[in-house]
C-alpha cells in the first residue's frame, strides 16, 4: 500500500500547485564530465580573414521529451555582444517528469553545435530560488522566445506571434500593473518588404520588374483598424485617381492591328493573360517550372509555395493531366486569364475563358471533370442557375476547397471562374452591356506593337489597361485590400488558437463575422480562409469609416503626386521558339521618381546605333549605354573633374560622344581562373586573380565627338598625374599596324612593392582614335581595337554590328562565361538559399517538438497553406542526432551542408541578352535567354 500512496504522490506536480514551471541555469543541471560545456559561445556574425568569409554561428537550442514543453532562451547581456557566457542560457521546462534527461546543442569554438547530453532530478527543484521555480520567471523567457522568432519573420509567425501574445496576456494576470511594459503585439502591423540588393536588384532594373513594383505600388497596405460601428461614409463618394489618360490616337496613327478573339468578353477594368493556343499556355507553364523555379526562389522573400496553381486547377475543376493535353488542341482554339485583382497567391477571383472549337465536346468534358471532383469531395454540391439569360452549372464545397461555375457565354467562348461575381461581368461585356477590353485604344496601341500570331511569334500577351491601374488604386480596392490584410492576420491569428487547443474568443474578431472549423481550417463567411481568401470585389464593400477615408486620401494625393502627365497601362509578351525564351515589357509612363530616373537623366533622348560600344565577336560579355553629356548629372561630373584637376580644362569630358561600353573579351584567363575556383574555390580564385589582374581581359570603350578635346584631355590627365604623383608611373608609346598606343606602367618602386606583395605586373593600355577612345588592362585586346577601328575606316562589309536588345542601354553574357559567373555568382546565392532554407526549420521544428506533428511539412501544408519548400529542391527530413529537421541538400545549421555542383541558376542558358528603352517618359525592356541544347547520352546495344 506504501508503494501506490509514494507513486501518486510521485505523480502530484511539485510544491501541490496545478502546474510546474521551471527556468534552470546551467549550472543546475547534472552535465557529463566528460563532454563539459563551453564558458563562451559566438552569438554573432564574424568575418574569417584567412577564408574571407562571413561566419554567423548556429543557435543554442534544447531537446527533451520529459517536460510538456521545453525551450531554451538565451539572454542578451550587452548590447550586440560577440559572445555569450553559458550562464546567460535559460532551460525552460513546463510540467517536468521526476527525472528529466535531454540534450543541450551549444555552438563550439568551431562554430559547430556540439550536444552536451544533461539530466535533473525533480527533487533538487526544493533547493532552487524561487525566481526559478515561477511561473512569472517563465512566462518572461517565453515571452522573449518568441518574440524573437517573431522577428524573424519567417514561416510560423503567427504561431510565434500567438505565443507570445499568451505570454503577453499571462504576465499581465501575474504582475502588478507597475511593472507591465510588455507593449501588447499588433496583429495588424505591416511589415514593408526589403529593399533588394545585389544581383537581385540588378536582375529587377533589367527585367523590368522594378518599374512595374513602383507603378502599381500593390505593397502599399492601408494602415487601418477594424471598426465596423462607424462604416457610414458611401464609398461611392470618394474620389479615385484623377491623372489623365495618354494620347492613344496620336500614337495609334491609322494602325489596325488584329486582337484577341476573347478581348471581346473581357471586362476593360481588368487584367489579361492571353494565350494563342492551348499548347502555349501548356509550354509556358511547363518552361516556368522547369527553369524560372531557381531564379524565383531567389527573388522570393520566404521559401515556400502557395501551390497556386494545384489549388486553382482543384478548386475551378480544371484538369491538367496527360489527357487534358491530348484533348486540349483538338477542344480549344485559345485562352484567356483575368480576375479582379492580381493576388493569386493569397486568395483572387480567377477566371479562364475558352475559345472553343467544339463547344458541346468543351462542356461535356467540364461536366466530366466536375464529376470526378464530386466523386472525390463528398461534401461537394451541384449548383445551377440564370444571369443576364444565360445558364450556369457548377460545384461547390465547404471552405472554398471547389468552387467552379462554368457557362457558355456566346457561340464559342466557354467561362469557367469560381466567382459569380466575374461570371456576371463576363456575361454584361459579352451582352455589349459593360466596356470590354478590346474597345481600349491602349490595347489597340499595344497589339499594334505585340502583332498577334503569326504575324509574329507569340506564347502569351499580357495586358494591365489602365483602367485597371485606376480600380487598383481606387478607394474600394484599396480599402478592400488593407481589409483583406487585416483578415488574413486575424484568421492566421485564430487557426493558431485552434491549433494550440486555445479558446478562439471570436468576439476578438467581429469582422470577420460567424467563423466556422471546416476540415480544420479557420474560415470566414465574409473573408474566406488561409488558402482562399475572398477577392476584393467579392467583399461588396458599400460604407467605409472616416479614418478609412483620411488614409486612401491621403495614399491617392501622395500617389498622384509621382505622376506630371500621364497614367500607366502595362504590356508583355512572351515567346518562346527553338530552345530561345523571349520577352517584351512596356510601361508608358514610368512613375515619377522612379529608380530608372537617373539612368533617363544620363541618356537623355540619345539612342544607341548598331555600332555604338564597339562591337565584335569575341566579348563574351558587353555592356553598352547611351550618354547624354549634356544632362545635368554628367555636366556636373565634368565641371566637378575639371575643379579637382585644372590641367583638364574646363568641361572636362566633352569630348565624349553618345555611349560607352564595358566588355570582357574571350582569354585563356578564364579558363585558368575556372581551374583556380574548381581545385580551391572562392580563396584560390582570388589568389589568381591578385597574382593575374594584369591579365584581366577587360575594357573601357568610349566614343568621341571631338578628338581635339580629347587629345587636350589626355594631355591635361597625363600633366594631373604626374604632378600629384611624381615617378609613380612610366609613360611610353608604341604602335601597332603603324597605329599609335600609351602604356602606363607602375614606376620601379610601387613595381617593386607589388611583386613583394605577389602581385603580377599591372600596365593599363589606352588607344584614341577619332571615334572611339579604348582603355584596357590587357595589350592583347587594345591591339585588337586597333584592328577593329581600321576594318571600319576601311569600309569594310564584313565588320561587325550589333542588334542590341535596347536603345538606351544594354547587356549580354554569353558561352564559358556565363557557367563562370554561375558557378562563383553561386557561392552566394548556395548562402542566401541556405539561409532561406534554415528559416522553415524554425516552423518545422516547433509542430514536431511542441505540438507532436510527425510529419511537420505535410502539416504546415494542410494547417497553414504553404509548401515549405528548399529552395536547393531538397526535402526536409528528421535528424535523430541533432533532434531537428534538415534539408537534404542544405543540413542544418549544427550540420551544414552545401550542394557540390551547385543548383544551375544561370547554366541552362548558352547566352542571356537584356536591353532597355526609355520612350514616351516611359520604359520598353526586352531580354532574350538561349537554352543550352542537352547532350543527347549514347543509347546502349539491345
Amino acid at each position: 500500500m506504501t508503494k501506490y500512496i509514494l507513486l501518486l504522490l510521485s505523480s502530484v506536480p511539485l510544491f501541490g500547485q496545478d502546474q510546474t514551471f521551471l527556468t534552470l541555469h546551467l549550472e543546475d543541471l547534472v552535465l557529463d564530465k566528460e563532454n563539459p560545456a563551453p564558458e563562451v559561445f559566438d552569438v554573432r556574425r564574424k568575418y574569417l580573414r584567412e577564408s574571407r568569409k562571413w561566419i554567423t554561428p548556429p543557435s543554442a537550442y534544447l531537446r527533451t521529451s520529459d517536460a510538456e514543453r521545453s525551450f531554451v532562451h538565451i539572454v542578451s547581456q550587452a548590447n550586440n555582444p560577440i559572445s555569450l557566457p553559458t550562464s546567460a542560457l535559460r532551460i525552460c521546462l513546463f510540467n517536468p517528469k521526476p527525472i528529466v534527461n535531454g540534450s543541450l546543442f551549444i555552438p563550439n569554438k568551431d562554430n559547430e553545435l556540439s550536444e552536451h547530453p544533461f539530466s535533473f532530478d525533480l527533487k533538487n527543484a526544493k533547493i532552487l530560488a524561487s525566481e526559478k521555480k515561477s511561473e512569472e520567471t517563465y512566462q518572461k523567457n517565453k515571452l522573449a522566445y518568441y518574440q524573437k522568432l517573431q522577428k524573424l519573420s519567417v514561416p510560423g509567425t503567427a504561431w510565434f506571434r500567438h505565443q507570445s501574445e499568451q505570454a503577453s496576456n499571462r504576465l499581465k494576470k501575474l504582475l502588478p500593473k507597475s511593472e507591465i511594459t510588455h507593449q501588447h503585439n499588433n496583429t495588424n502591423r505591416i511589415i514593408r518588404p526589403v529593399r533588394k540588393r545585389g544581383i537581385e536588384r540588378q536582375m529587377d532594373l533589367f527585367s523590368g520588374g522594378r518599374a512595374i513594383s513602383e507603378n502599381l505600388q500593390l505593397d502599399r497596405v492601408l494602415r487601418l483598424s477594424s471598426d465596423e460601428q462607424n462604416r457610414t461614409i458611401p464609398i461611392s463618394s470618394v474620389k479615385g485617381i484623377t491623372i489623365d489618360e495618354m494620347p492613344w490616337k496620336e500614337l495609334i496613327g491609322d494602325a489596325k492591328p488584329e486582337l484577341d478573339p476573347l478581348a471581346n468578353a473581357l471586362p476593360s477594368d481588368q487584367h489579361a493573360l492571353f494565350f494563342p493556343t492551348f499548347q502555349s499556355m501548356i509550354e509556358v507553364m511547363d518552361k516556368a517550372t522547369l527553369l524560372g523555379t531557381p531564379l524565383l526562389r531567389l527573388s522570393e522573400g520566404r521559401a515556400e509555395s502557395a501551390r497556386s496553381r494545384e489549388k486553382y486547377r482543384d478548386q475551378l475543376c480544371l484538369p491538367d493531366t496527360e489527357l487534358s493535353r491530348v484533348l486540349g488542341p483538338k477542344l480549344i482554339s485559345s485562352v484567356a486569364m483575368t480576375g479582379s485583382d492580381p493576388f493569386l497567391r493569397t486568395g483572387t477571383s480567377l477566371t479562364v475563358l475558352f475559345e472553343a472549337k467544339q463547344t458541346d465536346a468543351l462542356v461535356a468534358a467540364l461536366a466530366l471533370r466536375r464529376l470526378q471532383s464530386s466523386q472525390k469531395n463528398k461534401e461537394a454540391k451541384d449548383v445551377n442557375g440564370t444571369l443576364f439569360g444565360v445558364k450556369y452549372v457548377g460545384l461547390v464545397a465547404p471552405g472554398d476547397r471547389i468552387k467552379s461555375y462554368s457557362a457558355v457565354v456566346s457561340e464559342n467562348i466557354v467561362v469557367v471562374t469560381n466567382s459569380l461575381n466575374q461570371l456576371k461581368r463576363i456575361i454584361q461585356v459579352s451582352q455589349g452591356e459593360k466596356t470590354s477590353l478590346s474597345s481600349l485604344e491602349e490595347y489597340h496601341y499595344f497589339r499594334t506593337r505585340y502583332l498577334r500570331p503569326p504575324a509574329q511569334h507569340e506564347h502569351t500577351f499580357v495586358l494591365i489597361s489602365d483602367a485597371t491601374i485606376r480600380r487598383w488604386c481606387g478607394p474600394e480596392w484599396r480599402i478592400g485590400a488593407s481589409r483583406r490584410t487585416r483578415a488574413s492576420s486575424e484568421l492566421a491569428e485564430l487557426q493558431a488558437r485552434h491549433e494550440s487547443s486555445s479558446a478562439l474568443h471570436l468576439k476578438d474578431f467581429p469582422e470577420l463575422g460567424k467563423v466556422k472549423i471546416i476540415n480544420g481550417r479557420v474560415h470566414s463567411p465574409r473573408f474566406g480562409n488561409l488558402a482562399f481568401l475572398r477577392s476584393v470585389e467579392d467583399l461588396g464593400i458599400k460604407k467605409i469609416t472616416e479614418e478609412e477615408k483620411r488614409a486612401y486620401v491621403f495614399f491617392r494625393d501622395r500617389y498622384q503626386s509621382h505622376w506630371s502627365n500621364y497614367f500607366d497601362p502595362i504590356a508583355a509578351r512572351l515567346s518562346i521558339r527553338d530552345g530561345e525564351i523571349s520577352g517584351d515589357l512596356t510601361i508608358l509612363p514610368l512613375i515619377g521618381g522612379s529608380d530608372y530616373r537617373r539612368m533617363i537623366s544620363t541618356t537623355g533622348d540619345v539612342k544607341l546605333k548598331d555600332s555604338s560600344g564597339d562591337p565584335h565577336p569575341e566579348a563574351l560579355l558587353h555592356w553598352v549605354t547611351a550618354v547624354d553629356m549634356d544632362s545635368p548629372e554628367l555636366q556636373q561630373v565634368s565641371n566637378f573633374a575639371s575643379i579637382m584637376a585644372p590641367s583638364l580644362g574646363t568641361g572636362a569630358f566633352s569630348w565624349i560622344g553618345k555611349s560607352y561600353s564595358l566588355y570582357l573579351d574571350q582569354s585563356p584567363f578564364f579558363s585558368e581562373l575556372d581551374d583556380a575556383f574548381s581545385s580551391g574555390g572562392e580563396k584560390e580564385a582570388n589568389e589568381f586573380i591578385k597574382k593575374n589582374q594584369g591579365r584581366f581581359p577587360i575594357a573601357l570603350n568610349v566614343e568621341v565627338n571631338n578628338p581635339f578635346k580629347l587629345t587636350a584631355f589626355l594631355a591635361g590627365f597625363r600633366a594631373w598625374l604626374e604632378q600629384t604623383a611624381p615617378g609613380m608611373t612610366v609613360w611610353s608609346n608604341h604602335s601597332h599596324k603603324k597605329q599609335g598606343y600609351v602604356k602606363i606602367a607602375p614606376g620601379k618602386n610601387l613595381e617593386d612593392d607589388l611583386m613583394e606583395e605577389g602581385s603580377a605586373p599591372v600596365a593599363l593600355y589606352y588607344v584614341p582614335s577619332p571615334k572611339s577612345l579604348t582603355v584596357s588592362l590587357s595589350e592583347k585586346m587594345i591591339k585588337q581595337a586597333i584592328d577593329r577601328n581600321l576594318i571600319r575606316r576601311s569600309g569594310d562589309a564584313n565588320q561587325t554590328i550589333a542588334q542590341w536588345a535596347g536603345k538606351s542601354s544594354a547587356f549580354f553574357a554569353k558561352n564559358s562565361l556565363i557557367e563562370l559567373l554561375d558557378r562563383i555568382l553561386q557561392k552566394e546565392s548556395l548562402k542566401h538559399f541556405q539561409k532561406k532554407s534554415w528559416s522553415n526549420l524554425y516552423a518545422l521544428n516547433e509542430w514536431r517538438i511542441h505540438l507532436g506533428k510527425m510529419n511537420a511539412p505535410s502539416y504546415h501544408l494542410a494547417v497553414w497553406q504553404t509548401e515549405l519548400q528548399c529552395p536547393g529542391g531538397g526535402k526536409y527530413t528528421w535528424d535523430e542526432k541533432f533532434q531537428t529537421y534538415e534539408s537534404s541538400v542544405f543540413g542544418h545549421p549544427g550540420k551544414p551542408r552545401m550542394p557540390q555542383n551547385g543548383i544551375g541558376l544561370l547554366s541552362p542558358f548558352g547566352k542571356v541578352d537584356f536591353g532597355l528603352t526609355f520612350e514616351n517618359d516611359g520604359l520598353r525592356a526586352q531580354a532574350t535567354m538561349l537554352e543550352k541544347k542537352r547532350k543527347l547520352s549514347p543509347q546502349k546495344d539491345k
